[in-house]
């Protein structure tokens, strides 16, 4: 599965969990830079690498983990971003062809969970469930599964 931002200064990063003794493994706030344009998950057998390691558009879709987007990003003439919205999603990524239906993403999250902050410039990333975008904008089994 490829996913691709067609804004210049939209993307994703994956977020490595910070260790410590609080169970909230997310940065407070999401990075200013590093998002990648493109992503690409894909399967492998668990035990076999068919992709370098140090790729980092490129995804063990088995493995899970813990990704930031940001999306609807405006720039200013200087490329300085004055707006944007962030969301973030954990899990590992189940792609299979009987989502391939019209309004579907194509994808689900298993394990784990999609947050959508819905406020405008917001880059915290506390989940708030009542204020989160994505059980609105995506089919409950793109959510979550168990």
């Amino acid at each position: 599965m490829e996913w691709h931002f067609p804004n210049d200064h939209d993307g994703i990063i994956r977020i490595e969990p910070a260790k410590g003794s609080s169970r909230f493994v997310w940065p407070y706030l999401a990075p200013d830079v590093g998002y990648n344009q493109e992503m690409r998950w894909q399967y492998t057998r668990p035990d076999a690498l068919a992709f370098e390691e140090n790729d980092k558009s490129i995804q063990n879709a088995h493995r899970p983990g813990h990704w930031i987007i940001r999306f609807n990003t405006k720039v200013d003439k200087d490329g300085e971003i004055i707006s944007a919205n962030y969301g973030k999603f954990y899990g590992r990524i189940f792609i299979n062809g009987s989502f391939e239906q019209p309004g579907h993403p194509g994808f689900a999250i298993r394990d784990g969970v999609i947050y959508i902050n819905p406020e405008e410039n917001e880059r915290a990333m506390e989940f708030k469930s009542d204020y989160n975008l994505a059980k609105d904008s995506l089919p409950p089994a793109a959510l979550l599964l168990p």
